[in-house]
């Protein structure tokens, strides 16, 4: 979360300004923090299309606004500043959960398949899935949400999908099944079977993988707010300041 706060930038006009131009400060101070929180949303799209390879548009679509709130009659120049935030950013599937190693670098949290898995008893909380070669992806190069049902069925982590007593695997399914091996003889991971004997690995078993910080979400609101927030307030304060005149005009009368 980043959050767009210029009181004291604010405070440091205050000396110069007229009576009507005070009074209008906290009214231009909200739409300048609005109208630099969009441009902050704009700039961390552009940083995820250098940074990233091919981000999907849930991804660059995921970063929003809060818009700011002011209070007129206390004095403040706004109440509360203006937000810029990933939507729903503490769910698991949320682009700011799991950017968030790309963000601050570390470890990555783990995934929801990861953790249906876990609350299955067939990975331990300590284990991580790292994808290989042979893991099916889409034409984006994420992973095949229909591999990963498939694998949640063969391990009977689908209530739907439990094997009942006497049933048996038919036809190609039972060929290609997916199955957790920690035999030893092979790593650690989930295998997919090609045909009756060969199998190949999906998923290797890991501890937590670490990451380098390389989006600098932090970095890009910075800076975005150094350059454009005071263009931004000084128009908006012309803007008030010229709307409040012109209601104070008196109506002509007709002739």
């Amino acid at each position: 979360m980043f959050s767009l706060d210029i009181k004291t930038d604010v405070a440091v006009l205050l000396e110069n300004l007229s009576g009507i131009e005070k009074r209008k400060i906290p009214w231009a101070t909200k739409k300048a923090l609005d109208a630099t929180a969009l441009q902050v949303v704009a700039a961390e799209r552009e940083e995820m299309q250098r940074v990233f390879q091919n981000p999907r548009d849930w991804t660059l679509n995921s970063i929003t606004y809060r818009p700011a709130t002011y209070d007129n009659g206390s004095g403040r120049f706004a109440a509360r500043p203006a937000i810029v935030d990933f939507k729903d950013a503490d769910r698991a599937n949320s682009a700011g959960y799991y950017l968030r190693p790309q963000v601050f670098g570390g470890g990555r949290r783990h995934t929801p398949f990861e953790s249906r898995l876990i609350r299955a008893g067939q990975l331990r909380s300590s284990e991580y899935l790292v994808p290989t070669r042979f893991a099916d992806r889409d034409a984006a190069g994420d992973l095949n949400p229909g591999q990963i049902t498939k694998i949640l069925s063969d391990l009977s982590t689908i209530d739907e999908a439990r094997k009942y007593p006497g049933a048996r695997n038919r036809g190609v399914r039972s060929l290609e099944g997916c199955h957790l091996d920690r035999s030893g003889r092979v790593r650690p991971g989930i295998y997919k079977r090609r045909g009756a004997a060969a199998r190949v690995p999906v998923f290797i078993i890991t501890r937590q993988p670490h990451y380098r910080a390389i989006y600098d979400f932090v970095g890009v609101a910075h800076r975005t707010m150094r350059e454009e927030f005071a263009a931004n307030f000084r128009r908006e304060l012309r803007i008030a300041v010229a709307e409040s005149k012109n209601r104070k005009k008196p109506m002509r009368s007709p002739t």
